[in-house]
Parts: structure tokens; C-alpha cells; sequence
């Protein structure tokens, strides 16, 4: 007697449940030794081979005979699911400057299944990433069943807490992170005692720790910065301090 078996899966489908992803069934068997009689959802029977490629969700069974001995299995059943596609998704930044920075991505249609993943790292099933670093970030939604494939950019702004000008290549210069989309933000910097040292650009290197062309010594610097907050398209002025180390 033959023994076939059967595993379920799933299709995507879209707004009007018409597949765009198939789900192949296969018996187990050859097409050699048996044939192979099918019953799609809704009871229509199908002579097919062994593998069968299912385009709608339901019940399929299957009933294998063995060629030479007429011997016929009992039958089988295995249940495909179908499942819609996030349209799209949007990823919105915590307030700029937040110490705990945060991304929050929807994506739509809403579906249990979604994973998502922050510059391309560990997937994960919560819509939040916490402790973002400042700079442009990329989320990416998926889902367990293959259907969703998106993902959007989002800007982090911040900024480092130190940097050490000693022309090694690293850290040489300072500036706000995230500002890519607000070039005309205002940005000076004064020593401790509120002397203007210089105004640079967000979309420049920044500043390299000197005044008038001379190194300055390491120490706290502070900096206001004029920018428009994302969140509400308000016009905010923020201050903080930085260190400058050699």
C-alpha cells in the first residue's frame, strides 16, 4: 500500500486574495510507481503527479495508487494558509536629541507575522529599536511567510559626546548627526566662558578644535544648535556640551 504525506504551507495573496506566491504540496512518492488523484478546497477532485502547486488557502487531500498492485492509500490531508502583504511602511524617529533615542516602524496591513530588523541587523518581532545611534537608519519589515519585503529610512539626530583632532583620520572633526535633511540649521560653538569660537553647517566636516587657525586645548566645549524638530515642524534651539580631547 502506498504511503504518501503531505505538509501544509503557505501563499501570499493580495487585497482581492488572488495568489502572487504559490505553495508546491509534494506526496513523497514517484510518478513512476504511482498515480495520484487530488482534492482541491471545495471538493473538485484533480488527476496530477506527485506534487501538486497550490494557489488558494484550504484543505487539500491526496489518495496515491500503486501502479502494478492497484493498492490504494489511504488518504492524506494538509492545510494551506494564505497571507497579505504589508502595502507599506513608515519608521519615525524619536525627538531629536533624545538620550534614549527610539524608531518606531507601521507597517500596513497589519499582521502578527511581521519581523523587522534595523540596518540590516537581527530580526526581531517588536516594532520599536531602542538605543539608536544619531545617523540615517534603514528598517526593513518582513514576515514569517515570505510576503513582505520593505523597508524606509529614517534620520537619528544627535551628537558625539567627544571627538580628539589629531588628524589620525578618526574623529577629527565635530558636528551634529542627522541633520542631512536641514542644511540651513545653525550650528556655534563657544568655550566654557561663552566666546564664540566659530558657526559651522550641518552638511560641512565640522569643526576641527581650533580658533583663528590655532589648536585649542582640551577641554568642554558647548554648542547651540537652530534646527526644525521633525516630529512637530516646530523651530527649536537646543544646547549641550561636548569634550575636545588630545
Amino acid at each position: 500500500m502506498p504511503s504518501p504525506s503531505l505538509i501544509g504551507g503557505n501563499i501570499c495573496v493580495d487585497a482581492l486574495g488572488v495568489a502572487f506566491t504559490t505553495f508546491t504540496l509534494n506526496s513523497g512518492l514517484n510518478n513512476t510507481d504511482y498515480t495520484f488523484q487530488w482534492t482541491l478546497p471545495g471538493g473538485t477532485n484533480q488527476l496530477s503527479g506527485n506534487t501538486l502547486v497550490a494557489s488558494q488557502a484550504g484543505i487539500y487531500s491526496l489518495i496515491a495508487t500503486n501502479s502494478t498492485t492497484g493498492c490504494i492509500s489511504s488518504s492524506v490531508s494538509a492545510i494551506v494558509t494564505s497571507s497579505l502583504p504589508a502595502t507599506s511602511i513608515s519608521a519615525v524617529g524619536s525627538y531629536a536629541f533624545d538620550q534614549n533615542a527610539t524608531i518606531t516602524a507601521t507597517a500596513l496591513v497589519p499582521n502578527p507575522n511581521y519581523q523587522y530588523s534595523l540596518d540590516y541587523g537581527a530580526l526581531q518581532f517588536s516594532n520599536v529599536f531602542t538605543n539608536v545611534n544619531p545617523g540615517n537608519h534603514l528598517v526593513t519589515v518582513t514576515d514569517t511567510n515570505g510576503c513582505t519585503n520593505l523597508s524606509a529610512s529614517v534620520f537619528i539626530i544627535g551628537y558625539p559626546t567627544y571627538f580628539t583632532p589629531n588628524s589620525d583620520g578618526f574623529n577629527d572633526y565635530w558636528n551634529v548627526i542627522g541633520m542631512e535633511n536641514q542644511p540651513t540649521s545653525k550650528i556655534f560653538i563657544f568655550d566654557r566662558y561663552g566666546k564664540l569660537l566659530k558657526q559651522i553647517s550641518s552638511k560641512s566636516l565640522g569643526w576641527d578644535g581650533t580658533y583663528l587657525g590655532a589648536p585649542l586645548p582640551t577641554s568642554d566645549y558647548w554648542f547651540t544648535i537652530e534646527y526644525i524638530e521633525p516630529l512637530t515642524s516646530d523651530l527649536k534651539v537646543f544646547k549641550s556640551h561636548f569634550s575636545l580631547k588630545r
